[in-house]
């Protein structure tokens, strides 16, 4: 039997230049532990099995300083502007997704913006310094299904609500909030005008 995991999230991934630093007391987690699922097997898109707990990534550029990174089950793009770089969703798979794409480029990243509310878009929103995501979302947070019954997925991260035009500004390199609310309420799209990239979650 194998956990309800591997679920595609197509389209979603926008990069922002917020012009922020970290400023409080929050410590993004280093790691979460997937130990209790040891046993859980994840069937692969190639058809091999492997343990749940053992992270596994893959990223594939898509476009000029754009990645779409795959992990368990689930889309994240990482997207970099000339002064910093932006993760659209987190994904919820074992592994520190944020230091994964930090290996992918040389400008900081610490944030991360959500397209919407399901769990393999928000689990692994504490790996990092703050979650920008609309009230909608935010309202809607969910638990962990059964399939992940034992991991403790930290909730206590900082919350940034954004509006429908927010600009994610990542140095000669905007990104623009639209929100659709059609996935889920409160769900969003970020779009590159510049790229001609959509990143619809």
């Amino acid at each position: 039997m194998f956990p309800a995991s591997v679920i595609l999230a197509l389209g979603a991934a926008l990069m922002v230049v917020t012009g922020q630093t970290p400023t409080n007391s929050w410590v993004p987690v280093k790691s979460i532990d997937f130990s209790p699922q040891h046993n859980a097997m994840i069937l692969n898109f190639d058809g091999t099995l492997s343990r749940m707990d053992e992270p596994w990534f893959q990223a594939k550029q898509i476009a000029p300083g754009t990645w779409q990174i795959l992990s368990d089950g689930d889309f994240m793009y990482l997207v970099e502007g000339d002064q910093e770089a932006l993760m659209i969703d987190g994904g919820y798979g074992v592994g520190n997704s944020r230091d994964f794409a930090q290996g992918l480029t040389k400008k900081p990243l610490h944030f991360v913006a959500n397209t919407h509310s399901h769990f393999d878009h928000v689990a692994n929103n504490a790996y990092f310094d703050k979650a920008y995501m609309s009230a909608g979302t935010k309202a809607e947070l969910p638990m962990p299904s059964a399939a992940f019954e034992g991991i403790n997925f930290p909730k206590n991260y900082p919350i940034e609500v954004i509006g429908d035009g927010f600009q994610f500004h990542l140095g000669n390199r905007d990104l623009e909030a639209i929100l659709l609310g059609n996935h889920t309420p409160g769900g969003a799209a970020y779009l590159d005008r510049k790229q001609r990239i959509l990143f619809s979650g």
